[in-house]
C-alpha cells in the first residue's frame, strides 16, 4: 500500500502482508454436466471435486454413508478403506453402478498438504445423487375416444363412424424407484402398418386429436412408443383404427303419448303436472349427447292467463342403449294450466356422431287449476276467460286456445240462417271453445259460473266495415251466435258487447261450445241527415249529401204541399254509407227555391227532414 500528499508526491510502499485462502468443503459436479438427482441409463459415469486439495470419496446406493463417516473426526482409516477413493483436486474420478436404482457420490475434504500440515483433517462432505435406469420404457394403455369432452369409446380393430379420433395413453412405472419418468413420445398415424416409429420426440402430451371430415373409408394404424428421462426408447403399440362413413342422420321416430287429448297445432293437452315424455329414435345415439340438458330443453311458454313467459325447466335425462328411448322428466312439478314446449336439438348425435336430421318440439299443455282464474288466449286476441271456481269439479281438464272453424264446417246452420235474414248471414268469424280432459272427452256440462269470452274482427282501415267479407257488413249490425250442434242451428246470444274502436265483441257464456259473428241488414236510420242546409248555388254548392244511411232503402223528396219530387232507391254495400243527389227533380230539373221535405226509409225504419234551396 502506498499513499499520495497533497502535491500528489507518494510515499514509500509499506511492507508486504501474506493472505491465505482455506480450503472448503468440496464441489462435486458431474463431468458430463448432470444435476444432482439426475437420471441416466448408463452404468459408468464420471466426477470432478474442488475447492480442496485432497478427498476421500465414495460411490454407494446407501445414501446414509456420508453420516456415519462424517461422525468420524480423523479420516486416516479411510484412507485404508477399499470403499473410499483418495484423489486431489479436479481429478476425474470414474464409477461404476452395477444395477438400476438411485446412487450416490459422497466426497469429503481436507487439508492434507496445507501449509505443511501431514494430517487428514475433516474439512466438509458433500453428495451427488445419480438415478440409474437401463430399463426400456412402456405403456400401460393407448385408447381412442370421439374427443377431449366427447368421451364416446372407439375401440381398436372396430369399425366406427366417427372420422375424427382422439387418442389417449398412459406411462407405465412399475418401479418408480428404479424406473425413470417419461419425457416424451414419437408417434405416426398411417395407412401403412409398416410406417416407422422415429427416436424423435413428438409430444410431451398424453393426447393427440386427429381431425378429418373427408377421411376415406379403410384401416388405419396408430403406433407410438415412449422415451422415459434416462433415456430409454420402449416398445411400439399400436391401435388399429377402422373407419366407415356414417352418412345417415338420424331422426325422431316417435314421441310417446304424453296423453291421448291433443289440439288441432299437435299440442297434447290435459298433461298431468307430474310427468315423462318418451322420445324414441330412429338409430343408436350416443348416450352423453342424449342426456345432455344442453342439448335437450324444457321451457314454459305460457301461462294460465295466456301470457308469453321463457321459463327454463329443470329436466333429468335417461337414455335406454337397447330401446334407443329417451325419457325426458321434470325434477319438479310443472304449472297449472301452463303450454310447456320441449326441444330435441341437432346436437343429439348417434354412433357415427351425426346430429339429429332436424330438430324435434313437442308442446303439451298441463291441467288447470280450478281454483283459479285461467284464461285461453289467440294471438288474434280471441280469449276465454274461467273465473276461479267455474269448473265445477276436479283439475283435470286442459283449456288449449280457441281454434279457427271452417265455414264449410258449419255450412247446414249458415244456410237456415241465411234464409232468415239474407246474403249478410255470413260468418266473419268462428271459434271453437272446449276443455278437455286427458283422454280428449271435452267438458260439456255447464260452468259453475259463466265465462267472458271475446272474439275479435278487422276493420284495419277503420270504414266501418268487417274486412275481407262480401257483400260488406257493417261493424255496428256484428252479432254472436252459438252452435246448437244437436239441431245443427245457430242461436243469437243476447248482450253481447260491441267495441268499434278495438273491433271485438264480448260476451258471457255458460258453456264452452262454437260460437260465430254474422252480420244483418241494416235498418237504423236515426243518425241519417242532409247536408248543405240551405243549399246554395250561389255560394258554390253542387250536391247535397245524405250521410249515416243504413244498407239499403230510399229517400223521397217532397214539396211543403206534399207532392212528390224525387225517389231515389239507394244499396250501400261498401264505402261511405252516403247518397249524393244532385238536387235535380224526376225529370232532370233543378229545384227551385223552396222548402222540401224528405223521408229516408229502411225496412220498418223511417226518418224525416227538411232541404231549403236558395238559388
Amino acid at each position: 500500500v502506498l499513499a499520495l500528499n497533497g502535491d500528489g508526491i507518494p510515499t514509500s510502499t509499506s511492507p508486504p502482508v501474506a493472505l491465505a485462502t482455506f480450503p472448503s468443503g468440496p464441489r462435486v459436479r458431474s463431468k458430463t454436466s448432470l444435476n444432482s438427482g439426475a437420471w441416466i441409463n448408463q452404468l459408468v459415469t464420471t466426477f470432478t471435486v474442488s475447492n480442496s486439495i485432497h478427498y476421500h470419496s465414495t460411490f454407494t446406493v446407501n445414501s446414509g454413508d456420508f453420516t456415519t463417516l462424517d461422525a468420524v473426526s480423523n479420516f486416516g482409516s479411510f484412507s485404508s478403506s477399499n470403499a473410499y477413493t483418495a484423489h486431489l483436486s479436479s481429478q476425474v474420478v470414474v464409477v461404476t453402478a452395477t444395477a438400476s436404482g438411485p446412487w450416490y457420490f459422497t466426497s469429503f475434504g481436507d487439508s492434507f498438504g496445507y501449509s505443511g500440515d501431514p494430517t487428514h483433517t475433516r474439512l466438509a462432505v458433500n453428495q451427488f445423487n445419480i438415478n440409474v435406469d437401463t430399463t426400456p420404457s412402456s405403456l400401460a394403455s393407448v385408447t381412442a375416444q370421439f374427443s377431449e369432452t366427447d368421451p364416446a369409446v372407439i375401440n381398436s380393430s372396430e369399425t366406427t363412424g366417427r372420422h375424427s379420433p382422439f387418442f389417449q395413453w398412459a406411462f407405465s412405472r412399475v418401479n418408480e424407484s428404479l424406473e425413470s419418468p417419461a419425457t416424451g413420445y414419437s408417434y405416426v398415424f398411417s395407412t401403412n402398418i409398416s410406417s416407422a416409429v422415429t427416436d424423435i420426440i413428438h409430444t410431451t402430451g398424453t393426447s393427440i386429436f386427429f381431425s378429418s371430415a373427408a377421411r376415406l373409408d379403410g384401416t388405419s394404424y396408430f403406433k407410438i412408443k415412449a422415451k422415459d428421462t434416462a433415456g430409454n426408447w420402449g416398445a411400439i403399440s399400436t391401435f388399429t383404427y377402422i373407419y366407415a362413413a356414417d352418412a345417415a342422420r338420424p331422426t325422431v321416430s316417435s314421441t310417446g303419448a304424453v296423453t291421448a287429448a291433443r289440439g288441432s297445432d299437435g299440442r297434447f293437452l290435459a298433461v298431468p303436472v307430474s310427468t315423462s315424455i318418451a322420445i324414441t329414435f330412429s338409430e343408436a345415439m350416443k348416450a352423453n349427447t342424449t342426456t345432455s340438458t344442453v342439448n335437450i330443453l324444457l321451457t314454459g311458454v305460457t301461462d294460465n292467463s295466456g301470457a308469453t313467459q321463457s321459463e327454463s325447466t329443470a329436466i333429468t335425462l335417461s337414455y335406454s342403449t337397447s330401446a334407443r328411448v329417451l325419457t325426458v322428466t321434470p325434477t319438479s312439478n310443472l304449472n297449472n294450466g301452463w303450454l310447456y314446449r320441449l326441444v330435441i336439438t341437432t346436437s343429439v348425435k348417434d354412433t357415427g356422431d351425426n346430429g339429429l336430421l332436424s330438430p324435434t318440439t313437442v308442446y303439451f299443455q298441463t291441467v288447470i287449476d280450478r281454483t283459479v282464474q285461467n284464461i285461453a288466449l289467440v294471438s288474434d286476441g280471441t280469449r276465454g276467460t274461467l273465473p276461479a271456481g267455474s269448473v265445477p269439479t276436479g283439475n283435470s281438464v286442459s283449456i288449449p286456445p280457441p281454434e279457427s272453424v271452417s265455414a264449410q264446417t258449419v255450412s247446414g246452420a249458415s244456410n237456415k240462417l241465411r234464409d232468415i235474414v239474407g246474403s249478410f248471414a255470413t260468418p266473419v268469424s268462428i271459434r271453437e271453445f272446449k276443455a278437455v280432459n286427458s283422454a280428449g272427452t271435452p267438458f260439456t256440462g255447464n260452468f259453475n259460473s259463466p265465462v267472458t269470452i271475446v272474439i275479435p274482427y278487422t276493420d284495419s282501415d277503420n270504414d266501418g266495415y268487417v274486412d275481407g267479407i262480401t257483400p260488406q257488413i257493417r261493424e255496428k249490425v256484428l252479432a254472436v251466435y252459438l252452435l246448437d250442434e244437436t239441431n245443427n242451428v245457430w242461436q243469437k246470444v243476447p248482450n253481447a258487447t260491441l267495441d268499434t274502436v278495438n273491433n271485438r265483441v264480448t260476451f258471457q257464456a255458460n258453456h264452452f261450445s262454437i260460437y260465430a259473428l254474422f252480420g244483418a241488414p241494416d235498418n237504423d236510420v236515426n243518425g241519417a241527415y242532409a247536408y248543405p242546409v240551405p243549399f246554395k248555388p250561389g255560394s258554390g254548392h253542387k250536391n247535397i249529401t245524405f250521410t249515416n244511411l243504413p244498407t239499403d232503402g230510399s229517400i223521397r223528396i217532397y214539396t211543403s204541399v206534399g207532392e212528390l219530387v224525387r225517389e231515389i232507391k239507394f244499396n250501400i254495400t261498401s264505402g261511405a254509407s252516403t247518397y249524393v243527389w244532385d238536387v235535380k227533380d224526376e225529370d232532370g230539373s233543378d229545384l227551385g227555391s223552396d222548402v222540401y221535405l224528405y223521408v229516408i226509409e229502411s225496412g220498418p225504419n223511417r226518418k224525416k227532414g227538411k232541404i231549403v234551396v236558395i238559388r
